[in-house]
């Protein structure tokens, strides 16, 4: 498991991580992460802002599985800028490179 705080939050996160939303796996990692580096997602009415209103249960069957470039994919279809995308991918990086 990993730690991550966040400001005034601290989220563990793993692939095997569960909370009120699920499995989330690197996707809950992700938006967990930029939740307050670019204060653009959260977590609202089992919804999240900012990330095409993925559900939880959608976040869910995505879970651990999700690969970098399907996500990358998944990202830009969503309209976030390249400057956004080329942080999301630093990030999916050093996830992987941390946790397979």
């Amino acid at each position: 498991m990993t730690e991550i705080a966040l400001g005034n939050y601290v989220k563990v996160i793993s692939p095997d991580y569960d909370d009120n939303y699920g499995k989330t796996g690197f996707v809950g990692a992700i938006i967990q992460k930029h939740v307050k580096l670019f204060s653009i997602y959260s977590f609202e009415d089992d919804q999240i802002e900012g990330f095409g209103d993925y559900s939880a249960s959608e976040l869910k069957d995505l879970g651990e599985k999700v690969s970098k470039e399907d996500l990358i994919s998944r990202i830009d279809s969503k309209g976030l800028s390249d400057v956004m995308i080329g942080e999301m991918q630093k990030l999916l990086n050093s996830l992987y490179k941390t946790n397979t």
